[in-house]
Parts: C-alpha cells; sequence; structure tokens
C-alpha cells in the first residue's frame, strides 16, 4: 500500500467512512462527458483494481474497492482537547497486465460519516 489518506476529526462526534468509486478508470474519463469510460482503443482498469485497509498491509491482503458505498471503521474518536485526533486509509492499486500506456483517471468517493457511539 503506498499511498495514505489522513482524515481528521474537528467536531464533536465520531468519524468513519464510506468509500466508493467509479467502475472503470480510462485514459478518456471526463466527470461531465464521459464518465463511462468509452476509450474506445484503450484499456481500462477496473475499481476492483484499488484497494484500501486501515492499516500498511500487503496490497493482497486489502479490501477492494467498489461502486457500491462501504463504510469503513475507522473509529477516529471525537475530539476531547484541542489536539484534533486523526486516522489513515492506506491505499494502493494494480495495473493488469496488457494495460495500454497513458494517463488514467477515474472517480472515488470518500465520505466521512457519524461513527457510532461506542468508539467515540
Amino acid at each position: 500500500m503506498d499511498r495514505t489518506l489522513v482524515t481528521t476529526a474537528t467536531g464533536n462526534v465520531g468519524l468513519d467512512q464510506e468509500h466508493s468509486g467509479i467502475a472503470n478508470m480510462c485514459t478518456d474519463y471526463n466527470a461531465d462527458t464521459n464518465p463511462n469510460c468509452t476509450n474506445v482503443g484503450g484499456t481500462k482498469i477496473p475499481v476492483a483494481n484499488q484497494k484500501y485497509a486501515l492499516s500498511g498491509l500487503a496490497y493482497a491482503s486489502a479490501t477492494a474497492l467498489s461502486t457500491t458505498a462501504t463504510e469503513v471503521e475507522l473509529n477516529i474518536p471525537k475530539v476531547t482537547s484541542s489536539t484534533p485526533t486523526t486516522g489513515t486509509t492506506y491505499w494502493g492499486i494494480s495495473i493488469p497486465a496488457g494495460t495500454l500506456p497513458g494517463t488514467y483517471n477515474g472517480a472515488n468517493t470518500i465520505t466521512a460519516v457519524k461513527g457510532e457511539i461506542a468508539n467515540w
């Protein structure tokens, strides 16, 4: 896992996250004009090739991203002092064999959601 996302709680509730992504990444992705990646003559990288974990696990042990929003139990406690609380999500991607060279784009949605009170 080679990228991290740090989420910081600054309010009076604990936080979890919801993760989802578009079906594919491609070289002609555009949120307004081509969100479905027609990518004529190109290749696509499936959403499940992106994986995340709550620790620095190996890619093979991480959870695959999907197109359905999935709650991730970050369990960041609410702030009880002047120091913000944080949680880290680790990300990785596997490029399929045969993928043509290029700049691939897509869209992931990561939403902070109110955590369970027991984890505050």
